[in-house]
């Protein structure tokens, strides 16, 4: 059977959803059970995978990032909402 494949929105980019997303796409279960297709920016998710200390699970995973924005330096600032 093969598994099925998921969108996943980043979410705020200033907040910690593109964390959270990260996070739980690493663990083992979640890569066992889903192929993620994650739509945000690329550079919000290389410094999700960074601030969450985990290899980018896309990777390994046959998922993908669908780059939906490219954000500016000043447009995605952490913890600062534009």
């Amino acid at each position: 059977m093969a598994k099925p494949r998921i969108a996943i929105s980043l979410g705020d980019p200033s907040g910690v959803g593109p964390e959270v997303t990260a996070a739980a796409l690493a663990l083992p279960q979640v890569k066992r059970a889903l192929v993620p297709g994650v739509h945000g920016d690329a550079r919000i998710w290389a410094r999700a995978c960074e601030a969450a200390n985990v290899r980018d699970p896309l990777e390994r995973s046959g998922g993908e990032l669908v780059e939906v924005t490219r954000l500016g330096a000043r447009e995605a600032r952490p913890g600062k909402p534009d």
